[in-house]
């Protein structure tokens, strides 16, 4: 017998009463708190060069990554759920694959790609960065792969993973949001349609808000704003991570013990520390509604 769907009313109500009021104070002050982060940007970018300009962009890629991974990665639900992606992996696995092999494809890729651009443009006699400044980074990013053999197919081929990354992470953003919306959500079983259809439609309507009120160069620095309380909650769980490998029970050997709990299961039995008050308080709250 399917068992019947529980809404979180706090989890639904609470960001549609966010979303209405952010779409009330793009309307009315959105043009002016866009363009005063933007001039903001630019005055610190004229006095102190290159150096605030590659600092922000990396902060900037840094907070989406913070902002995205752990709500897209990290299924959260009832006591019983599980994360989606590292399930039954172990941790050297989920390392390796999820951050050494990125960094070392982003690596190869920033050296082949970024060295062509700085070599045609000491030496190729392309001005890249006058395509920079009057078209902005997106065309530069075009003409950059004109100087690649079979450029034509080479842009269609970059359009469309920029296309199908930006679905897949909105699929599951929206899949994971959604499955924090009701009570009773299992890694097993998929989200009520009209969940996520409702979740889909705030999220994309808030992205169009933002795009409209103060453009691309206004939607990078709201999500730069927006995001930098976020570093300070993941530097939290970075030290929280840390206590917590170091409470792990050893023994003699020095080894990890695995619990008899999770002995079976499909990843073997992770080593399990003791929970910590404060964590059992903050598991209570967030699962008082059940």
């Amino acid at each position: 017998m399917k068992k019947k769907t529980q809404l979180r009313p706090a989890v639904l109500l609470v960001p549609s009463a966010i979303f209405i009021v952010v779409i009330i104070l793009s309307l009315v002050i959105g043009q002016p708190f866009t363009d005063t982060l933007t001039k903001g940007f630019e005055i610190l970018q004229y006095n102190l060069g290159w150096v605030v300009s590659l600092t922000m962009l990396l902060f900037v890629a840094f907070v989406a990554v913070v902002i995205f991974h752990p709500i897209g990665k990290i299924k959260l639900g009832g006591p019983n759920a599980k994360p989606k992606m590292s399930y039954g992996r172990t941790l050297r696995e989920f390392v390796v694959v999820n951050w050494l092999m990125p960094c070392l494809f982003g690596f190869i890729w920033f050296a082949i790609f970024g060295g062509t651009v700085l070599y045609q443009q000491f030496y190729g006699g392309v001005d890249y960065y006058s395509i920079y400044l009057e078209k902005g980074m997106e065309a530069m990013t075009l003409e950059a792969f004109n100087s690649v053999p079979f450029a034509p197919f080479v842009k269609a081929f970059m359009l469309l993973i920029i296309a199908v990354s930006f679905i897949t992470l909105a699929n599951s953003m929206i899949s994971t949001i959604a499955s924090m919306s009701i009570k009773n959500s299992s890694e097993n079983e998929e989200t009520p349609f009209g969940l996520k259809l409702f979740w889909g439609i705030i999220i994309a309507a808030a992205a169009l808000v933002f795009t409209l009120a103060g453009g691309i160069d206004g939607v990078k620095m709201v999500k730069t704003f927006a995001g930098f309380p976020i570093v300070f909650l993941g530097i939290v769980m970075i030290v929280g991570f840390i206590v917590y490998m170091a409470k792990r029970p050893r023994d003699a050997a020095g080894n990890f013990e695995y619990e008899e709990a999770i002995a079976n299961a499909p990843d073997n039995g992770e080593p399990c520390a003791p929970p910590s008050p404060t964590m059992e308080k903050l598991k209570a709250l967030f699962h008082k509604n059940k």
